[in-house]
Parts: C-alpha cells; sequence; structure tokens
C-alpha cells in the first residue's frame, strides 16, 4: 500500500522537542473517508457558528449552522455540538440547548427562534472529539 507523509510536527515542551510525520494512506481522494482525507485529525479544533438570517422579527425563526475543522481545515465528522441560547427554544427540542453529532462535511445545524424576545442573544456552541478535546465559539441574533 502507497502511504503518502503529509507534514513534519515540531513540539517544545519542557525543555524536551519531539518530532513525529503525520501518515496516510496514499491513492489521493478522500483516503480512508473519515472526512479528514484519510490523514488523523489534528487539534485545536476550529469551530464556526452562523445564523442566518441574523436578525429576525419575535416568532421568526433563524438557521444556526456551525462548522467544524481541524487545524488543517479539514472537516471533522462525529464531534459532538451543543448549541446554547439565553432563552428562546430550538425546534427540535423546545428548549434553548440542542445537541447533534456533525456529518461527513463537519456540519451541524440547529433552527432556533423566540417569543417573547429580549433585544439580542449571544449565545455559545461547545463543541467536543475525542483526541481532540472541546472548542466554544459564539453567535449573535439581534431581534427587530
Amino acid at each position: 500500500m502507497r502511504r503518502i507523509i503529509s507534514g513534519l510536527f515540531i513540539t517544545v515542551a519542557g525543555g524536551l522537542i519531539v518530532w513525529y510525520l503525520t501518515i496516510g494512506p496514499g491513492g489521493g481522494g478522500n483516503g480512508g473517508g473519515n472526512g479528514t482525507g484519510g490523514f488523523p485529525p489534528i487539534g485545536p479544533m476550529i469551530v464556526t457558528a452562523t445564523p442566518n438570517p441574523p436578525v429576525i422579527s419575535r416568532g421568526q425563526q433563524t438557521r444556526v449552522s456551525v462548522y467544524v475543522q481541524d487545524s488543517q481545515g479539514r472537516p471533522l465528522p462525529q464531534a459532538t455540538v451543543t448549541l446554547s441560547a439565553g432563552g428562546g427554544r430550538f425546534n427540535r427540542t423546545g428548549t434553548s440547548t440542542v445537541s447533534g453529532a456533525t456529518d461527513s462535511s463537519g456540519s451541524y445545524t440547529g433552527y432556533w427562534s423566540c417569543d417573547p424576545c429580549a433585544p439580542a442573544y449571544v449565545s455559545e456552541v461547545r463543541v467536543t472529539k475525542p483526541g481532540l478535546g472541546e472548542a466554544n465559539a459564539q453567535w449573535q441574533v439581534q431581534i427587530r
């Protein structure tokens, strides 16, 4: 089987220099089909959360799209995503919190609305993935 070296990584910790190579299967394409091009994911995770639309009226819904990548920009499937708002509710749970896993493209989507509403909500997204730890981001929705 052909193997490809994707990078040399050097870490300095307490005066000790540790280096390692990331090696994955060759052959092009997405490799092993784990959403990272056949290579093991490299932390820390990069998380973006975007509401669309970012400004809503009372009772209107916004779609919160979360995208999770490793530090090399490769999508991370099966990362656990938790969206938390300071009020309102997510359609799937009827509460201000919803959780699920990212798909093969590193994406997760939640649908949120409020009635009654505060003037704006700054809300949190928490992502965990075994071996990569935890990453956090915020998303904001304004109410007109």
